[in-house]
């Protein structure tokens, strides 16, 4: 492991980066002058502030060369995953801790942080969302300011992907080989929260020049995103209309009775109600489970005939 240069800074960030108004966005600095640390505390910076209000100050940057196994080690279940595409391809990921990502939407919903470091819960989809703008400046920033440097062709031309579900989504999309890796803590108010960036994108590898072997590898690490997305199925085993009055005057205890209905009857479901397989209803190791069957060739299907509507069952009490 090559451990590049790390560099520190205490205090506030200088005003140009973080609080003056009306400055040129697109005014590069001198690059031939500029350390990559300072460059990616630039691009942060800005970002942050840009696309998101959110006031930082970068404390230290951790720059380092390392290979697959080593950036996974690195990484945490507390972290938010993101990949990174280049080319159409999966080629890095950025990883936002609890602090960070809380910080995010505290900045785009209620206009400040809170005082008090940020409670620990689950990852959600309104947590990726809010932290695709501040993604997509820090990497249009990043390649801005990299012309000409070091950092060029290692930041030119990522996106922002989806969100990784976890660290065996990262192992099974990355592609094997060497990555740049950045990390970055930063001030959120003053000292009392700190958070954590941190971006790492594959490198080049002299190997790969003039392959055509990314059609391949594009389509399995595709395949292995797409197998653990989630997918959500609702089993059914009756749906029955009632009066409104009926159902205010449900009680505990009180059963209703579902003529013709058996465990055969549940039916998987997607999301917009369309059947995409049948089921048995169980139960394995104490608790409700349904088993998968194939469809029955006999299956009962509706028919142009008009049938009266049953009367609504009466309710039986609870014995």
């Amino acid at each position: 492991m090559h451990l590049g240069q790390v560099e520190a800074q205490h205090g506030f960030a200088l005003p140009a980066e973080r609080h003056l108004q009306g400055w040129d966005t697109r005014a590069a600095p001198d690059t031939a002058q500029a350390t990559p640390a300072r460059l990616l505390r630039m691009a942060l910076t800005r970002a942050a502030e840009r696309s998101a209000g959110l006031g930082l100050t970068v404390l230290g940057v951790g720059d380092e060369t390392l290979p697959l196994d080593a950036l996974l080690a690195l990484l945490n279940p507390g972290q938010m995953l993101i990949g990174l595409a280049r080319d159409s391809a999966i080629q890095g990921l950025v990883a936002i801790d609890l602090e960070l990502r809380t910080a995010l939407i505290e900045a785009q919903t209620i206009g400040r942080l809170r005082a008090k470091p940020a409670e620990d819960r689950p990852i959600t989809a309104t947590d990726a969302a809010l932290a695709q703008p501040l993604l997509a400046a820090f990497l249009a920033e990043l390649a801005h300011c990299a012309q000409g440097s070091v950092l060029q062709s290692w930041a030119t031309g990522l996106m922002a992907d989806a969100r990784l579900p976890g660290l065996r989504a990262a192992e099974q999309t990355l592609p094997d080989g060497n990555y740049r890796l950045v990390r970055m803590s930063v001030d959120l108010a003053a000292g009392e929260r700190q958070g954590q960036f941190l971006i790492a994108a594959a490198l080049p590898r002299p190997a790969d020049a003039g392959s055509d072997d990314n059609g391949p590898r594009f389509a399995a690490a595709l395949r292995a995103n797409v197998m653990v997305a989630e997918a959500e199925l609702n089993a059914v085993l009756h749906r029955l209309q009632v009066p409104l009055e009926l159902a205010e005057s449900l009680r505990v205890g009180q059963v209703l009775p579902l003529t013709g209905v058996t465990v055969t009857s549940v039916r998987l479901e997607a999301p917009d109600g369309q059947t995409v397989g049948r089921a048995r209803l169980g139960q394995t190791a104490g608790q409700r489970a349904v088993r998968i069957e194939s469809q029955s060739v006999a299956d009962m299907r509706e028919t142009g005939v008009i049938i009266a509507p049953l009367p609504v069952p009466a309710l039986i009490p609870g014995g």
